[in-house]
């Protein structure tokens, strides 16, 4: 039987990775996580549920920069070498395969055939309601599919013997199987891969200003990277740092593709992320404290200013 593993960097998700974990484990065999230095309880919900048995294998990143490609595609690279799974897909924190381990293999081996990999389009959720924290299901209960999507963005599937030298691009929408060799142009497969990037006020905003602050500063940021994160502060800045429920739903219309049209809201009740018993257990440790993340965040700030000011300056030439 083929088996089929996710690979995953995450840094301070405590609102949805418990549920990742338990909506991605009835799909992956094994769910790789790397945390990137988490200060939330990330790490803390992820240790448990690797006692309650879930399929998950942790290891940390402590670099200062998030190089996601770098460490997605070393972890790739040994997964595959080990020639225990058919298939490795990177997947975000928010990022969800809802179908059978038996169907996800039966599409990909069908459809990726000779082509080198294959490619997971999005289909975002939209919150309904400002409620998630105080919801025990919230991604079953509070997230319908966003119709008339605008854009085409992908996650690559990657067939174990393309992994074993693979390069994984910036958020994982391209894959090639060396440094020398071209991006591979897979199909766009069958399954959607579910994305609920925007969940609370909080999670948003911190994610938002955090992600562009960091990014600013990152020593090899491709052209591109992260522009979602600043065009997100650059909306929030625009309406005073509040985000109601309006807005949260056209921020994730921004990250399809810019645009002020309203949002177009599918209702249908087959077309869920997970099950009706996705339940959050670990509610204490779940919840994003803003103040927190950004005292934490000026903190290490600091830290490193600090530090720069102790090497001595160069004396005069």
């Amino acid at each position: 039987m083929k088996k089929i593993a996710a690979i995953s960097m995450v840094k301070d998700e405590c609102d949805i990775i418990e549920l990742f974990v338990k909506i991605n484990s009835r799909t992956f065999d094994q769910i790789f996580v790397v945390d990137h230095a988490s200060r939330d309880g990330t790490l803390d919900i992820l240790l448990a549920m690797k006692q309650m048995g879930y399929p998950v294998s942790i290891s940390r990143y402590d670099h200062p920069d998030f190089q996601q490609a770098l460490v997605l595609s070393y972890l790739a690279r040994q997964i595959a070498n080990t020639n225990e799974f058919s298939y490795i897909v990177p997947l975000d924190a928010d990022e969800f395969l809802s179908v059978s381990k038996d169907e996800l293999v039966s599409v990909l081996d069908a459809e990726i055939g000779g082509h080198g990999c294959g490619l997971l389009r999005w289909q975002n959720y939209v919150p309904v309601s400002l409620g998630f924290y105080d919801c025990e299901a919230p991604l079953y209960d509070l997230f319908r599919v966003q119709d008339d999507e605008l854009s085409a963005h992908f996650k690559v599937v990657i067939p174990n013997e393309v992994a074993k030298g693979c390069i994984i691009s910036e958020g994982s929408h391209f894959v090639r199987p060396s440094m020398e060799a071209p991006w591979l142009k897979g199909p766009v497969l069958s399954i959607p891969l579910q994305h609920a990037p925007v969940r609370s006020p909080e999670q948003v905003t911190a994610k938002a200003l955090i992600g562009s602050m960091t990014l600013s500063i990152k020593k090899n940021r491709g052209r591109g990277e992260g522009k979602h994160w600043d065009e997100l502060v650059a909306k929030l800045v625009d309406n005073g740092y509040q985000v109601p429920l309006y807005e949260m739903q056209q921020l994730v219309r921004h990250y399809g593709a810019s645009s002020e049209a309203e949002v177009r809201i599918k209702e249908d009740a087959a077309d869920r992320i997970g099950l009706e018993t996705d339940r959050v257990e670990m509610r204490s440790q779940s919840r994003v404290n803003l103040t927190q993340k950004m005292h934490l965040f000026g903190q290490r700030l600091c830290s490193e200013i600090l530090s720069l000011r102790a090497t001595p300056a160069p004396g005069p030439q």
